[in-house]
């Protein structure tokens, strides 16, 4: 008897293939990433020792060894360091388990760990925290207007401003996809 249980945890190596199917889904079927070529796991690997390197999370919800989802933060803007206390987003579930709390289970999970960053513990309390807190979470989404996922845009919208998230911007007509101009939203969360 084996009982199936979903497990959040960090990602590794082995799950690099199956994040890049699943960013794969959206890069061929939405808007949702401006991104239009399809990519493998060293796609991935690079992503993840980007975060690696900048001591921010990387997260997979897995079940039966699939992974479900996942979600990662790198450095906005990282090469310049006035940014080094914003970070942003990108979330991705298994189109087979959206709607399912996967994405909620990840996003949680990310801010939880965002939060308690550079808080460090007792006698070292403050030492790190001024390089290595984060203060301000982005998302920057696409928001297809015109297309067939509008309805799907604003309910993701919904859904961030639930967590806190506050829309901050639109930038209009800046990607091109699938044969139409799709704006980007951006939302921003104040984790002070």
């Amino acid at each position: 008897m084996s009982s199936s249980t979903r497990i959040l945890r960090p990602v590794t190596e082995a799950d690099f293939f199956q994040v890049a199917s699943i960013l794969n889904y959206y890069i061929k079927h939405t808007v949702i990433t401006f991104r239009t070529n399809i990519v493998d796991d060293s796609a991935i690997s690079t992503i993840y020792k980007e975060a690696h390197t900048q001591e921010l999370p990387f997260f997979v919800v897995v079940e039966n060894e699939r992974v479900l989802g996942y979600i990662y933060v790198l450095g906005y803007r990282h090469e310049r360091p006035a940014y080094r206390h914003t970070v942003e987003i990108s979330i991705y579930v298994h189109p087979q388990y959206k709607g399912q709390g996967v994405g909620g289970q990840l996003m949680k999970a990310l801010l939880d760990a965002l939060k308690t960053r550079g808080q460090g513990n007792g006698e070292l309390a403050n030492l790190d925290l001024p390089q290595k807190k984060i203060a301000v979470v982005l998302a920057v989404m696409a928001f297809d207007v015109n297309g067939p996922s509008l309805d799907e845009c604003c309910k993701l919208n919904e859904r961030y401003i639930r967590l806190g998230f506050e829309k901050v911007g639109q930038i209009k007509r800046v990607g091109w996809k699938f044969g139409r101009w799709v704006d980007d939203v951006i939302m921003q969360l104040s984790l002070e």
